[in-house]
């Protein structure tokens, strides 16, 4: 599948921005990155792996003048289709933000990037009277757009206790 030809300069510019190692654009490359769990399918122009906000920012106004989809990943296990690319885009990779920012064994949170990919049990035990479930095991990045969990152990059950605060990049457009 050839690449969108409008998106070039974007794609030129963002290559630029987290820098030629972090930037995949060969067929082989997007083919792997066209898929999730389901089904579903399509092959993005090129895949981004950047390596702070700042980048995220700079990445989706640069993608904003093209008008050019982007569409942000984790691990790529999701059912639902969510990582899934849209033909002719762009597949934000979050892997690269897989810092530990804070961990508070006394009140039970940990503070991570969104390419951070934990189970709970690391920071301690969660006694059954805190109502915390300690056994989320797919990235963080991928519960912040979901509305319920697929894991069987806490499956029909709602994510808001897992996710109680989010930092957001806004840009100026």
């Amino acid at each position: 599948m050839l690449k969108n030809k409008a998106f070039e300069g974007a794609l030129e510019t963002i290559k630029g921005i987290v820098g030629k190692e972090h930037f995949y654009d060969s067929y082989e490359e997007r083919l792997c990155y066209s898929y999730d769990a389901t089904l579903e399918e399509a092959i993005p122009d090129a895949i981004v792996f950047p390596g702070s906000a700042e980048e995220i920012a700079l990445i989706m106004k640069t993608a904003n003048e093209y008008k050019m989809p982007v569409i942000p990943r984790g691990a790529g296990t999701g059912l639902s289709g969510g990582s899934v690319p849209v033909k002719n885009g762009l597949v934000l990779n979050l892997c690269r933000l897989n810092r530990i920012l804070e961990i508070n064994q006394k009140d039970y949170y940990a503070v991570v990037e969104s390419g951070v990919s934990v189970r709970l049990r690391a920071i301690g035990p969660c006694p059954s009277s805190t109502g915390l479930d300690a056994q989320p095991k797919r990235e963080i990045a991928n519960r912040s757009s979901a509305d319920r969990i697929g894991n069987p152990g806490v499956a029909g059950k709602a994510a808001s206790h897992l996710l109680p605060s989010l930092r957001l990049s806004l840009i100026h457009i």
